[in-house]
């Protein structure tokens, strides 16, 4: 795989988003402008670290398949980390079902990813996590890679 197919790939991952915790409950006074400012901001502050990453992957030239590799686990590993913060803020009311059903399905992507990173682009064009992407979108998160960012 070129290294532009990874790092689309870790951008994706980045998400959510996003990437952990099912255990949140939902927070009646957080309103949607004020999840979605929160969010946007753990993502912007993930990307910052999946940058770095992508620099340190790219800076030898040609990584190999074994360095990608392990790129991609790390790239999705914060992406579960940022998913696992987002879901600590709770949900404004309403919107949990939808919310967390479309975090959920973007930490289990991420974690299949994880475990087998050669399949990481099949994983991410999977239709439920572009429903996912779009739902997450459409909502507001505008700063999380995969969500259109």
């Amino acid at each position: 795989m070129k290294i532009t197919r990874y790092l689309a790939l870790a951008l994706a991952a980045g998400l959510l988003v996003c990437t952990a915790t099912a255990c949140s409950s939902s927070d009646d006074s957080l309103s949607k402008a004020d999840w979605v400012k929160q969010a946007n901001a753990i993502c912007v502050a993930g990307s910052k670290q999946t940058e770095a990453l992508s620099k340190k992957l790219t800076a030898s030239g040609s990584p190999s398949t074994a360095e990608m590799n392990t790129y991609i686990k790390a790239a999705t590993a914060n992406s579960v980390a940022q998913i696992a913060k987002i879901k600590t803020l709770g949900y404004p009311a309403g919107d949990k079902a939808e919310l967390e059903g479309a975090l959920v399905t973007w930490e289990d992507t991420l974690n299949q990813m994880a475990k087998n990173p050669a399949k990481a682009q099949e994983l991410s064009a999977d239709k439920k996590v572009t429903a996912a992407t779009t739902t997450l979108r459409k909502y507001g998160l505008s700063k999380c890679a995969g969500s259109g960012a």
